[in-house]
C-alpha cells in the first residue's frame, strides 16, 4: 500500500548532495517517497513436479528439471513459514547423484527407456566435447 499526501499546499525543501549543490524539490514528493513501503503478510508455497530436463552441464546421467505443472499449492502466513521452514541447505546437498536422478525420474512415471536414452545423449555430448578431433574417438 502506497501513501500519498493529501496536502493541496506544496512546501519546498532544499536537499544538498554530496556535490553541495542544491536540489529543490516539493516536500510531499519526499514525505511520499520515505513513506512508500510493501510488506507482505500471506505467501503462496506451490511444489512442483521433477522431469527430464536439458541442463547442458549436466556431466553424467539424466538432467532434471521442474515440470510445468505442480503437486499442490498452500497458502500459509509469512511468519508461519519462516517458523516452519528447514534450515538452508549447504550446496553439496543440492547436487544429486546420476542414480539419483535416474532413481527420481522412473519414480514420478517416466518410462525407464526414456531415462537411458538421455543418459546416453549427456555420455555422448559428453564424450565427442572432450574429444580433440573425430578419428581419435570412439562411438559409444
Amino acid at each position: 500500500n502506497f501513501i500519498s499526501s493529501a496536502s493541496n499546499t506544496q512546501s519546498v525543501r532544499t536537499v544538498f548532495s554530496d556535490r553541495s549543490s542544491a536540489l529543490t524539490m516539493p516536500t510531499d514528493i519526499i514525505s511520499d517517497a520515505i513513506r512508500k513501503r510493501t510488506s507482505f503478510s500471506t505467501i503462496s508455497v506451490r511444489e512442483y513436479y521433477q522431469t527430464l530436463g536439458d541442463n547442458p552441464s549436466c556431466l553424467e546421467g539424466a538432467p532434471v528439471s521442474l515440470d510445468w505443472t505442480y503437486k499442490y499449492e498452500k497458502s500459509v502466513s509469512l511468519d508461519e513459514y519462516e517458523n516452519s521452514r528447514q534450515q538452508r541447505r549447504r550446496r553439496s546437498e543440492l547436487i544429486l547423484g546420476a542414480d539419483e536422478r535416474r532413481k527420481l525420474l522412473i519414480g514420478n512415471g517416466l518410462p525407464i527407456m526414456e531415462v537411458i536414452r538421455a543418459e546416453k545423449l549427456v555420455a555422448l555430448k559428453n564424450r565427442s566435447s572432450s574429444c580433440s578431433g573425430g578419428s581419435q574417438c570412439g562411438k559409444i
